[in-house]
């Protein structure tokens, strides 16, 4: 055996090793988050966070989904783990989070509650007026 098969071999041997090294870590590193897709589906952008509600309240998405009256609505904006996901509707084509006042009433971001595994586990509607509580109000079916 000559110079250039062990160093071939040598090469063989680390390689599979530090490949599967350089996976574990990354796995360990990247942890899954939940997340808040808007209505085109992809992750809610900086601007869509602050989209302000089009009637009196002004009240910015984050600010709704963060304080909602209901704690699954509030663990897909603030979680760590990778579940719920929130998936918003859009009121129009242009892709507005927000639902306009019907009758002088409230806007509404209305939305779906997606498990870990892709199901739809409810819908909600989360009003731009705060309830009793402090917090917004939040009806789930």
């Amino acid at each position: 055996m000559n110079m250039f098969n062990l160093l071939q071999c040598a090469r063989d041997a680390i390689f599979p090793v530090l490949m599967f090294a350089l996976m574990a870590l990354g796995t360990f590193v990247t942890s899954p988050k939940a997340e808040v897709l808007n209505p085109n589906g992809v992750p809610v952008s900086p601007a869509e966070w602050a989209e302000k509600s089009p009637d009196s309240a002004a009240v910015t998405v984050r600010d709704a989904l963060s304080n909602s009256a209901n704690s699954t609505v509030v663990s897909g904006v603030a979680n760590s783990n990778a579940a719920p996901f929130l998936n918003l509707s859009g009121s129009d084509s242009a892709g507005s989070i927000w639902w306009p006042a019907e009758n002088g009433g409230n806007a509404e971001i209305k939305l779906q509650i997606i498990n870990a595994s892709g199901s739809m586990t409810g819908s909600c509607a989360v009003s731009s007026k705060k309830g009793a509580s402090g917090k917004f109000e939040t009806v789930c079916q």
